[in-house]
C-alpha cells in the first residue's frame, strides 16, 4: 500500500529530524594507553554504572573527585582534576597539569590511577566539557577528557569522564521500509556520540 509507505517514510524521518538535537544522560568511564603506560597500558576500557558503582565529589581543592568500584573486587579507578589558584572548575582547557594533590597552587592538578597503579610523579592536561553544581557543592553533572603522562615519559594514558552528562548523540535507523498495511513495524536504533562511541 503506498499511501502505508509513504506515512512510515514520514514517521521515520520526523524520528530522525528530532534525534538530531536529542541529549543523553549519561555516566562512564572510558580508558585507552600507549604500549608502556604504567597505568592502563595497551587496552581500552570502558565502564558504565553495569559495571560497578561510581562515587562523585567536590575535592577539598575545589575540584572534582571520583571513585569506581568494580562488580570485580580487584577492578578499582581513581580520578582526581582540579584548577589552579584553587579555582572552581568551568568548561574549558588546562594543560601544564601535574599530581593532584602535589601539584603547585598556580597549576591544575590532574591523577588517575586504580587497580594497585599510580604516578609518583605525572605530567598531563584535561578538557572540561560540561560541569553543573548542585546545592552545597555537589556535583550534579560533569563530563572532561584527559591525558596524563607517568614519570614524565611519552607513553600516555588518555580516557573520558562521564557523570550525569549529555553528550549529543547521533542516531542510526533505517531510512526506507516497506510492509503490508497489516504488518507490524520493527527497527533498531543505535545512538553514538561525536567520537562514534556507542551510548548506553
Amino acid at each position: 500500500n503506498q499511501m502505508r509507505e509513504i506515512r512510515i517514510h514520514a514517521v521515520v524521518l520526523m524520528f530522525l529530524l528530532f534525534a538530531v538535537a536529542l541529549h543523553a544522560q549519561e555516566t562512564s568511564l572510558s580508558l585507552t594507553g600507549d604500549p608502556g603506560d604504567f597505568i592502563v597500558g595497551a587496552r581500552s576500557i570502558f565502564l558504565t554504572p553495569a559495571n560497578g558503582t561510581f562515587n562523585v565529589s567536590k575535592n577539598f581543592d575545589n575540584g572534582v573527585s571520583m571513585s569506581f568500584f568494580g562488580n570485580q573486587v580487584s577492578e578499582f579507578w581513581f580520578l582526581d582534576f582540579a584548577a589552579p589558584n584553587h579555582d572552581l572548575l568551568t568548561v574549558g582547557t588546562y594543560s601544564g597539569a601535574t599530581r593532584f594533590p602535589f601539584q603547585l597552587f598556580t597549576e591544575p592538578g590532574l591523577s588517575l590511577s586504580g587497580d594497585g597503579r599510580g604516578c609518583n610523579t605525572l605530567t598531563g592536561s584535561f578538557v572540561i566539557k560540561e560541569i553543573a553544581y548542585g546545592l552545597g557543592g555537589t556535583i550534579d553533572s560533569f563530563d572532561a577528557t584527559f591525558e596524563q603522562h607517568c614519570e614524565g615519559v611519552i607513553p600516555a594514558a588518555r580516557g573520558e569522564f562521564r557523570y550525569n552528562a549529555h553528550p549529543v548523540v547521533s542516531l542510526t535507523a533505517p531510512s526506507h521500509l516497506t510492509v503490508s498495511p497489516s504488518q507490524n513495524v520493527n527497527f533498531a536504533v543505535t545512538a553514538t556520540d561525536s567520537l562514534w562511541r556507542h551510548v548506553v
